[in-house]
């Protein structure tokens, strides 16, 4: 520990803005200005008026006193009403599909949708999911799609959370009149949760090689 000089000023102007930055809601702007001096006033030798004292502190080990801070990063936005939650949370559910879901209703014979792999066709001869059908999500018209029935439920995937390939198959095939839900987490959550694969990749070889 050392007295402070005067090359430490912005040091200490950050310091303060750290320490209080998250009362300054509470603050008025003028009064938060004069917690949280700039570099330029702490330089000033008569701090703006304020007399200065010289104080020492004992270091001595004694029992820290805990304060409770009723800050919070979770609740600083508030969360919505109950209601808008609900029919946020329900307008996912009607665009989006897990591959738990679609592996469950594959398994029971369910046959209300089709699944749609919107990677390249190199990729769809690699891997894919089992019944599939491959339909590259830039190459998605008018034409391409009319493999598909309007009566069933297409749902889309590629390659995982970092691939919109999905996304953009979704809104061709959407504006085109087809009703369409995204496969989140595409082929890499359904290899990960276990479902079996069509294609000669070898299981142990990387997905996006």
């Amino acid at each position: 520990m050392r007295r402070a000089k005067g090359s430490d000023a912005a040091t200490i102007a950050r310091a303060l803005r750290i320490a209080f930055a998250e009362f300054e809601h509470l603050y008025t702007p003028a009064a938060f200005a004069a917690t949280c001096p700039g570099s330029e006033e702490i330089e000033q030798p008569d701090h703006c008026g304020t007399p200065t004292f010289t104080m020492t502190k004992s270091l001595e080990d004694r029992p820290m006193p805990t304060t409770k801070s009723h800050f919070s990063l979770v609740a600083e936005t508030a969360p919505p009403e109950p209601e808008i939650a609900h029919q946020h949370f329900i307008s996912k559910l009607e665009l989006e599909t897990d591959p738990s879901d679609v592996h469950f209703d594959m398994e029971r014979g369910a046959n209300g949708f089709v699944v749609v792999d919107a990677r390249s066709v190199e990729a769809y001869a690699r891997l894919h999911v089992p019944g599939a059908i491959n339909l590259p999500s830039r190459s998605i018209n008018a034409e391409s799609a009319a493999v598909l029935p309007k009566d069933k439920v297409v749902v889309t995937y590629c390659w995982g959370p970092g691939c919109n390939a999905s996304t953009k198959a979704a809104a061709r095939l959407s504006k085109l009149g087809f009703r369409v839900k995204e496969l989140i987490g595409g082929i890499e959550y359904w290899e990960k949760e276990g479902y079996a694969v069509e294609g000669p990749q070898p299981p142990d070889e990387g997905l996006y090689g």
